[in-house]
This record gives structure tokens, C-alpha cells and sequence, in this order.
């Protein structure tokens, strides 16, 4: 995968990751 993957713990315990590729910034809530 080209890009860069930050996950980062949410306080609700909602776990956030950013997909980063290509200039394209994707958001996706995993419970």
C-alpha cells in the first residue's frame, strides 16, 4: 500500500483510521 496509516484511539474507544494515499485522505470508524 502506498500512502501512510495513522490509527488513533478515540476516548469513546472508537478506533480511527486515516488512509492516506495519494493525496486521498479516507476515515473509517471500527467499533
Amino acid at each position: 500500500m502506498i500512502g501512510a496509516l495513522s490509527i488513533s484511539p478515540l476516548p469513546s474507544g472508537v478506533l480511527v483510521a486515516r488512509y492516506v494515499r495519494g493525496g486521498e485522505v479516507r476515515t473509517g470508524s471500527f467499533a
